[in-house]
């Protein structure tokens, strides 16, 4: 007789599918408004004026993109109340930004666990110099 396990697979890919399209949106709504912006920017005649001018420029497409970032980071943290992976939001919010910012190498989700993660019980340490490691590798990756 054969044992089998029930895993519960086609809800967490469809909240996943979900969740990436999502993300995916968030990012889409300031890449329209930035596009939006310059062009009426450039009607206008801003463009290219003066360094002050185009610094303001540059400032607000960047704070754009820190806000969906930001709503990006709630997003998945109300995901992760939601899923039950954390019981309130603000752990759930200070993980999400752990996870988006090192690449979702992060994989303690308790303090106890990044204290004793690692050699000499440096585990806070070593969980962000392995995401440092990641992002360096990337960035290594890219250029060639």
């Amino acid at each position: 007789m054969q044992d089998t396990h029930n895993i519960a697979f086609l809800s967490p890919l469809a909240v996943g599918i979900a969740a990436v399209i999502c993300t995916i949106f968030i990012h889409a709504l300031p890449l329209s408004a930035t596009i939006n912006f310059i062009r009426r920017q450039e009607r206008c005649g801003r463009v290219g004026v003066g360094f002050w001018t185009d610094t303001v420029i540059v400032a607000r497409v960047i704070l754009y993109a820190l806000v969906a970032h930001l709503l990006e980071i709630a997003f998945w943290a109300v995901l992760f109340v939601i899923c039950g992976e954390f019981s309130d939001f603000d752990t759930a919010c200070y993980h999400s930004a752990g996870q988006l910012h090192i690449l979702g190498l992060w994989r303690y989700p308790h303090e106890s666990c990044l204290e004793t993660a690692g050699p000499a019980g440096n585990g806070r340490r070593n969980a962000s110099l392995r995401g440092i490691d990641r992002i360096d590798f990337y960035r290594h990756s890219t250029v060639v």
